[in-house]
């Protein structure tokens, strides 16, 4: 867990998921990818997990504005196995293709499985 500043302020954590969906759909992200997105980075705060939450937001925007993140990212489980996927991010944030690795597994019958993302 990261140690939060000593001054600081507390904002509701609805009005911080809100902002980051926000400046998330202003630079191109879609309303759904930005929805999920918002909610990762807010529960990393919550978790205490600053270094990960939403402070990030700055840097993705701007990343995602000049074109070096892909901001329509098509996720797409390219190879799998039984036990295993490997899932294209096409260049997009990382949250993505994990997000949507794990949903992958979940779908499966229960036994031993694997991601590579």
């Amino acid at each position: 867990m990261n140690t939060p500043p000593k001054e600081h302020i507390n904002v509701d954590h609805h009005k911080l998921h809100a902002f980051v969906s926000t400046a998330a759909q202003t630079v191109g992200l879609t309303a759904e990818k930005a929805e999920l997105l918002a909610e990762l980075l807010t529960k990393n705060d919550l978790r205490g997990v600053f270094s990960h939450g939403t402070q990030q937001i700055a840097t993705y925007a701007i990343l995602m504005r000049d074109g070096q993140l892909n901001k329509d990212p098509q996720i797409e489980v390219v190879r799998e196995t039984p036990v295993s996927a490997l899932v294209d991010g096409d260049g997009g944030l990382g949250y993505f293709p994990a997000y949507q690795g794990l949903y992958w597994r979940w779908t499966r019958p229960r036994q031993q499985v694997s991601l590579r993302l």
